[in-house]
């Protein structure tokens, strides 16, 4: 495999804070009053796909995996950041139940079974709504309910949408 940034400064991250491979008991925290569990590490997607270092679904399954092996079961990406391809081609070497994935959907949102498509699962962990400015609000609240609805049909677990930093 080619050593892009990207995959160099997981390396190195994965080093310093998980030396070795972690326990489960030692890496892992329960989100809030859920039912879901989630490495203390989340591996962010961002800097993979066409915002960074443009990896291939093959290189970033690689590094996703890689990341896996060293306790961190939580993955995030969106559909922004060009990365759902290196999910999909992970999780074909991977049992789904064994990772926590969320990702973010901007608004005005595509449908979710698309989403999931994108990702080659069934479901999600944590859906969110993304870059939400105050103008939005509205939208995202409507969008929030229709979206609770969908949950019953079980393509997510978890629902929320992030505001825009104000910065």
């Amino acid at each position: 495999m080619t050593r892009h940034p990207t995959v160099v400064a997981a390396t190195v991250h994965a080093q310093t804070f998980c030396p070795g491979r972690l326990t489960q008991n030692s890496t892992s925290v329960k989100l809030g009053n859920t039912s879901l569990t989630v490495s203390r590490l989340s591996f962010g997607t961002v800097f993979m796909g066409q915002r960074g270092d443009n990896l291939s679904a093959q290189e970033g399954a690689d590094l996703l995996l890689r990341a896996y092996q060293q306790g961190i079961s939580y993955w995030d990406t969106s559909e922004d950041y060009g990365t759902h391809a290196h999910i999909a081609c992970a999780l074909q070497r991977l049992p789904r139940n064994q990772v926590v994935i969320s990702s973010k959907l901007n608004l005005p949102a595509k449908p979710i079974e698309g989403l999931l498509e994108e990702l080659a699962t069934s479901y999600v962990d944590i859906l969110f709504i993304h870059d939400v400015s105050l103008d939005e609000v509205p939208a995202a609240r409507d969008t929030l309910q229709t979206w609770q609805e969908e949950k019953t049909k079980g393509g997510f677990k978890l629902l929320a949408f992030l505001p825009i930093a104000p910065w």
